[in-house]
Order: C-alpha cells, then structure tokens, then sequence
C-alpha cells in the first residue's frame, strides 16, 4: 500500500528530528480536564499494549500475515505490525466518537500511546505534560498517514486488524488484546465523565457482549 510506505517515511524523518532533539521548544498539554488519575490509567493501559506486543506479536506469524494486508515494498520488519496496532487504536476513536486533536484530554491520550510505540526512549511522566518537546508533538502529524491505511488496508472499517489476525493464529491471545483496547476506551470514553450509548455500544462489541453467543462473551474482572 502506497499509504503505508508514505507513513514508514515519514516515520523515519521524524526519528531523525529525534537524535538531536530540541528541548527548547515546548508546548504545554496540561490542560484541565487532563487529570493526573487519567493519565495514569492511559499511561497504564499503552504500557501494558506495548508489553503485549513485546510478548505475543513479535513473531512471524503476526509479521507475515500483516505484511500481507499492507502490500508493502518495504522489507519486511515490525512497524508495520506497529501501525497496524495504531490504526486499532485510531479506529477505536472514530468508533468512540472521539477527538484525536491535541488540544483534547483525547488528542494527549493518543499522543501518549504514539510516544510510547515509537519514541521509547522519552519516558512521559505526568508533570512533563507542562513542557513537551515540539520533536515529541511531531509524532501527531502521523496520524493522517494512520488514518489513510485505515481505509485502505483490508479489513472492514469498525473492525480491529490485530484481533482479526490473533482469532485465528491464538485465540488466547485475541482476548487478551481485546480486553487492553477495553482499558483504553474506557478510560478515554470516562474523561468526559459520562458513558454515552455510542461509547456503551462499542465497548460491549470489543468484549464481544453484542451477540446473542455468550460463548464469545470476553469477561473482565
């Protein structure tokens, strides 16, 4: 997909920016509705997505079934098992109805899950919120890319890519993903301090409780 190529460019641009980065250019995201207990539960769920694909998506089988969706020229390697678990989480926004803009306790939310998959090396504390690096802020300028290879990969929008390939390679594993994309949204979906139905709908469809099988019924305790 030419999408994907063009994000894996600018990826590598913006990686650049980053071994020389600017601390004298910031940008304040502290903004009032960004609690500290939020992001702690955001901080906490795209630690604990980061470490599930540490354990359980870097093989093979997850790589080559990928590779395949994305039609890539690109030899083959992680990130694009890295995207295609962004577009989970960009999909889960538009899913949500939520904002990705940076000046949204939402937008600083997705910004942490970005930093955390692709700048690892910057650890985001939450009293760094006051001053972010505008080298750190540039990775929102990924999400157009993101978004593109959402529409264009092949698998229906609404639906989750990673989750699609773990059904049939380790069902174990499906679950387990399902019930992280589950702590995100629902921390994301609560900043507002209200569930709304479209909010309540989605996340009964992630734990699969929107069917009549309640063998599929993915339990949380």
């Amino acid at each position: 997909m030419e999408c994907y190529d063009n994000y894996i460019n600018s990826l590598r641009a913006l990686s650049q920016h980053m071994t020389e980065m600017d601390y004298g250019m910031t940008a304040d995201l502290m903004l009032d509705t960004v609690t500290e207990s939020y992001f702690n539960k955001i901080d906490h769920a795209s630690s604990m997505l980061f470490s599930f694909y540490e354990k359980h998506l870097e093989n093979k089988l997850v790589l080559n079934s990928i590779q395949r969706l994305l039609y890539s020229r690109q030899q083959a390697d992680y990130e694009g098992v890295r995207l295609c678990l962004l577009i989970d989480i960009f999909r889960c926004y538009v899913e949500l109805g939520h904002s990705t803009r940076l000046n949204s306790p939402e937008g600083v939310a997705l910004l942490m899950v970005l930093v955390k998959f692709l700048v690892p090396e910057y650890v985001m504390r939450y009293e760094d919120l006051k001053s972010v690096p505008s080298d750190v802020l540039n990775y929102d300028g990924l999400i157009p890319f993101i978004e593109a290879c959402s529409h264009d990969i092949q698998v229906p929008l609404g639906e989750c890519i990673v989750s699609s390939i773990l059904q049939n390679i380790s069902p174990k594993n499906d679950r387990r993903y399902r019930i992280i994309l589950y702590r995100f949204c629902s921390a994301v979906a609560e900043v507002d301090g209200e569930i709304t139905e479209v909010e309540e709908d989605f996340i009964k469809k992630l734990l699969r409780l929107d069917d009549d099988d309640p063998d599929n019924d993915i339990i949380v305790y």
